[in-house]
């Protein structure tokens, strides 16, 4: 008599267990979010080391960290005038740093200020960040900057060296082309330009900014 209350058991006990399962997944999302995105970690990294310390306990670093993350913030949210202020603070209250100078020459850059790049890719160059998972989008920074201040040669090695280290796009072999073609290069600059094309197709809007 016992036997089918026996073989009822066990389905009930897995439905049970793949509902707790479910509701443990279905509640995770929130206490996982700040780990799934920069964004979430960033807030994660102020809840944790900056606001929930009170601000007579916070150290100088506590408040450059704080200012630092404000800085990848605007980066990330395409903020390049808030970017620049960022920056401006961060270095008047904690001092200059590779960092900081990358994350200005991204946003100088982006808004084609280059004449006001150029120094700092120049800083850059000559001490990049500690961390090279960036120097990519460094070398591809700095070698647009110099190209376009007069600069072609010392352009052309670092748009190569951008390359070397992954980074991509049409418009990357523009500028490459560009470089080779300021320095006399005519056919290693058709050569590149032609990849270029074949990149993205003659159609490809990125082309243009080959004028």
């Amino acid at each position: 008599g016992d036997r089918p209350l026996g073989r009822l058991a066990r389905p009930a006990a897995l439905v049970i267990l793949g509902a707790w399962c479910l509701g443990i997944l279905l509640n995770s999302g929130p206490a996982t979010a700040e780990f799934g995105s920069v964004d979430g970690m960033l807030d994660n990294e102020d809840r944790a080391y900056y606001l929930a310390t009170p601000e007579q306990f916070r150290t100088e670093e506590d408040s450059c960290r704080f200012l630092d993350r404000e800085v990848i913030r605007a980066l990330r949210r395409g903020d390049h005038p808030g970017v620049r202020q960022g920056v401006k603070q961060a270095v008047a209250r904690c001092g200059q740093s590779p960092e900081r100078r990358h994350w200005l020459l991204s946003a100088l850059v982006s808004q084609g200020k280059y004449a006001e790049a150029a120094p700092v890719a120049r800083a850059l160059i000559q001490q990049p960040p500690a961390d090279r998972r960036g120097h990519g989008e460094l070398a591809r920074l700095a070698g647009v900057t110099l190209r376009r201040t007069g600069d072609p040669a010392r352009a052309e090695a670092l748009l190569r060296a951008a390359l070397k280290l992954g980074q991509r796009g049409c418009t990357l072999l523009v500028e490459l082309a560009e470089a080779q073609n300021a320095q006399g290069k005519t056919t290693l600059a058709a050569r590149q330009l032609a990849q270029a094309f074949t990149c993205g197709g003659s159609t490809d809007a990125s082309l243009l900014l080959a004028g």
